[in-house]
């Protein structure tokens, strides 16, 4: 960890991890070490993460003044940041209450923002509604095993600092869209990161102009990116896209099957959205899985396949997605050899409003790298249906010419061409 002194004295600390532009980041809660950021889906590939903690949490000491824990201070401490990185303008990310403090911000330094992007953010800043529609969204997780629980948690009253976190805990799956082993870990390791002073201190003497935020973040335009989950309650997709029609120009983009945390739920997806370019990464979340279904199954209508399918080819096969700015664009299939010496089995596509862009150069091309790198194989073969017929031509581009099969599955429309890779 880093540290820099803010001008009245306070002693905060931050670390930088990852390659590429910097991105400052501000967590929320608030009062939440920014530890459960961790690399943000993967964008530490592609972004440098300057990730703060704020006064009193995390590695950065309490400040003299428990009054300045208030997030009017925690935007004055993004500026003493910037001052001390000497960056002339900075790319600044807010999650959740963070969101808040970075809008606070960008509505003070307007000129010494990049860009301002927005994840899950909370609206409380701006005067609009968080919850928009979240009563639709919580009632479409009825059949989850967990929600009748998490529904009387939401709205139980604690009687103490511990019954508070177990009905925290209790209602968390609601944060996520799925609710595993790692969303588990994660919900279950933000006591130890929270600093009650700094929680409480947050919104202390509450007194922002919302319409005044507004009218600034209007002017930052389309420098301002807006992301939620479509599974988030708080904020909802809905609030969101009010937020985005008040800020003309800016992007909003709405990750599938993801909560409040995108990044644990479809991490290609967001750092695709955060970076603005092209993200290739094996399928592993649900979010993922079904992004990949939706891809083959539009494409490949005739051989449409159920998301158990699905998840039985992971285990056997190499299943990417691939994502361009926030948005599925295509996925691929990697087929070890069946035996030493036989050809792998390599499948590219892409989504007809996407193609002629070149994702389905990259996705082949890291397709390929890892038939050939990761698996050995010395030989490379493509499958084709040949309705596809700009699959045809895009197998023929990439030097798939040598026919060696060629059948039609019973019962189905359509016949299948196995290519192999001649040059």
């Amino acid at each position: 960890m880093q540290t820099f002194t803010t001008p009245d004295g306070t002693e905060l600390a931050y670390r930088v991890t990852g390659d590429g532009p910097p991105l400052v980041c501000v967590p929320g809660g608030p009062g939440q070490a920014s530890a459960y950021l961790g690399d943000l889906g993967g964008l530490t590939a592609y972004r440098a993460l300057v990730l703060l903690d704020n006064r009193g949490t995390g590695a950065s000491a309490a400040p003299a003044d428990p009054a300045t824990y208030r997030i009017s201070q925690l935007a004055e401490d993004i500026e003493a940041l910037r001052i001390h990185l000497g960056y002339e303008r900075v790319d600044l990310l807010g999650h959740s209450a963070g969101g808040g403090t970075a809008m606070l911000y960008a509505a003070a330094y307007p000129d010494r923002v990049g860009r301002l992007i927005l994840a899950s953010p909370s609206l409380r800043v701006t005067g609009l509604p968080s919850g928009l529609g979240a009563d639709a969204v919580i009632a479409s997780r009825a059949g989850e095993p967990w929600h009748a629980e998490a529904v009387r948690a939401l709205t139980a009253e604690a009687g103490d600092a511990d019954e508070l976190w177990r009905l925290r805990y209790a209602s968390a799956p609601f944060l996520y869209g799925e609710w595993n082993a790692v969303t588990q870990a994660q919900a279950g390791r933000e006591r130890a990161e929270f600093a009650p002073e700094a929680e409480a201190g947050f919104y202390a003497e509450f007194d922002v102009d919302g319409a005044a935020v507004l009218a600034e973040l209007a002017k930052l335009g389309d420098r301002v990116l807006i992301i939620g989950g479509d599974l988030d309650i708080w904020p909802t997709r809905e609030a969101l896209a009010a937020l985005n029609t008040q800020v003309p120009g800016s992007r909003h983009v709405t990750i599938p099957e993801a909560g409040h945390f995108p990044w644990l739920d479809n991490p290609a997806a967001f750092a695709s959205a955060v970076d603005g370019g092209l993200h290739v990464r094996p399928a592993g979340t649900t979010a993922e899985i079904k992004d990949w279904q939706h891809v083959h199954n539009a494409i490949i209508p005739a051989d449409a396949l159920s998301l158990e399918e699905v998840r039985e080819r992971v285990t056997r096969n190499r299943l990417d997605v691939a994502y361009a700015a926030g948005t599925i664009v295509g996925c691929s299939t990697v087929r070890p050899p069946a035996e030493p010496g036989a050809p792998a089995i390599v499948i590219a596509r892409v989504l007809a409003e996407h193609r002629g862009q070149g994702f389905g150069t990259e996705i082949h091309h890291q397709a390929l790298a890892h038939a050939r790198e990761v698996l050995g194989a010395e030989a490379v073969e493509t499958i084709v249906w040949v309705p596809n017929t700009s699959g045809l031509r895009f197998a023929a581009a990439n030097g798939y010419t040598e026919e060696t099969d060629r059948y039609q599955p019973e019962g189905e429309e359509g016949t299948y061409l196995t290519l192999r890779l001649t040059s």
